[in-house]
């Protein structure tokens, strides 16, 4: 599952104001510019399992079928031992497994964690009049 950030800024919002420019070019603490009037970012999380996925699994751990290499989220077929089936690449990514549940090579990322590289920007550029949304 995927939790996505999209942000835009229209033109017409773009007043020369400081303050405006400012929210409009925000960068997260991972150096990506989250908020950008000329584009739109996309940020995904994966998250870990919850309880029904761990009891349907018939694993222990589970093996997912999402994994993660700095900004690409690569999905794997089951059938075909894993092999890589699709990948998409992001502005940004953040990985919320934990080890017990599936190994990584991406770092483990708290909600708190995207919050402040993520939420907090859009909240800050939201007030500033940037058209932001955060949704699962």
């Amino acid at each position: 599952s995927f939790c996505t950030l999209l942000a835009s800024m229209d033109s017409d919002v773009l007043d020369g104001s400081e303050s405006v420019v400012s929210a409009a070019s925000t960068t997260s603490p991972r150096g990506v510019r989250l908020i950008d009037r000329d584009r739109v970012c996309v940020v995904c999380r994966v998250r870990p399992f919850n309880a029904r996925e761990l009891s349907l699994s018939g694993q222990s751990p589970p093996r997912s079928v999402v994994d993660m290499e700095d900004a690409t989220v690569l999905l794997r077929d089951p059938t075909q031992r894993y092999e890589l089936r699709e990948q998409y690449t992001f502005d940004a990514c953040f990985w919320s497994v934990p080890p017990w549940q599936q190994d990584s090579v991406a770092s483990f990322a708290t909600q708190e964690d995207v919050y402040n590289e993520v939420g907090a920007p859009a909240v800050a550029a939201a007030l500033e009049g940037v058209n932001a949304s955060v949704f699962a």
